[in-house]
């Protein structure tokens, strides 16, 4: 099993404040991903790092991207090419961001307040089939035991996650765990699922002022 290693370094700022400048790495590298036909594999798409609030109603809002864009605290992402060795579906990773940022409103690390910032909260990643999010067709989002690590960790700040198969307490929020070919892991893959579109308010409004003209034309018939 891969595992994601996030480790927090020491970075002098020349102001002559300090912060920590966080490097992800790792990524996906045996279970690997499909589409919803659980055969294609993902070749290119977004990979986003972040935060759910533990209260989220992943069910309801599956197919709503402004909802989810919305309750989604992304600390960081990947965009590009899904593959790895020439073979689609699996991906290395190698990012870094300020862990004593501020995202979206919301710290990742407030010593006065542990209890509201990032640190010490489940890693969320969301998978998208598309490089520009909001117009992707298909996604998953996986959790899993492993957190946030807060960055007065001592002596290292590290975080470790992983969404592969056998990760303590693997969760797919949406789409689904192991349910998809072998595309070259040795292994079944997770597969993302489609978004169903959502019929415009105006639209359906239409329609039922429609329904209701007719039924008004043949009564005064």
């Amino acid at each position: 099993m891969k595992i994601i290693t996030i480790s927090f370094l020491a970075v002098a700022l020349l102001a002559g404040t300090s912060a920590h400048a966080a490097t992800l790495a790792g990524g996906d590298l045996a279970t690997g991903l499909t589409l919803s036909d659980g055969t294609t594999a993902l070749s290119s798409g977004t990979i986003r790092f972040g935060y759910f609030d533990s209260a989220f109603n992943f069910a309801a809002n599956a197919n709503d991207f402004a909802a989810l864009d919305a309750a989604f605290i992304e600390v960081t992402n990947f965009t590009g090419a899904i593959s790895e060795f020439a073979t689609n579906g699996f991906k290395a990773i190698n990012l870094t961001y300020n862990e004593n940022g501020i995202f979206e409103g919301k710290a990742f690390d407030d010593d006065g307040a542990p209890t509201t910032d990032i640190g010490g909260e489940k890693v969320f990643t969301w998978v998208l089939n598309n490089t520009t999010p909001s117009l992707a067709t298909e996604h998953a989002i996986f959790s899993s035991n492993n957190l946030w690590t807060d960055a007065d960790t001592i002596p290292v700040n590290s975080t470790s996650v992983s969404w592969e198969a056998g990760t303590s307490g693997l969760v797919a929020h949406i789409g689904s765990l192991s349910s998809g070919a072998d595309i070259g892991g040795g292994q079944a893959s997770h597969s993302l699922a489609a978004v169903a579109p959502i019929p415009e308010p105006s639209r359906a409004m239409l329609g039922f002022i429609g329904f209701a003209a007719m039924l008004f034309r043949r009564r005064r018939a």
